[in-house]
């Protein structure tokens, strides 16, 4: 965050306060990037918010690749 300010002055101080607002929204954290506007697929690359939403992703599929038998055929309970 320092680096904004630096590198962009007085502009810099306005993308600090506004960079976690965008980082959920571009990340895929809220909602898939393919169907979100085009102005957040154009910055989900850049964020690093995007590679840990990803691998997090990748986790808990991977969790799914085994099915049991107890998660086809679940216990009926009354």
């Amino acid at each position: 965050m320092p680096w904004l300010n630096a590198q962009f002055g007085p502009a810099g101080r306005i993308l600090v306060p506004a960079l976690p607002m965008l980082r959920p929204t571009s990340a895929g954290g809220t909602c898939p990037v393919r169907t979100g506007p085009g102005f957040f697929a154009a910055i989900h690359p850049y964020l690093p918010m995007s590679y840990l939403v990803a691998v997090l992703t990748s986790l808990t599929a991977r969790g799914w690749e085994v099915v049991r038998m107890k998660d086809l055929h679940p216990e009926l309970r009354l």
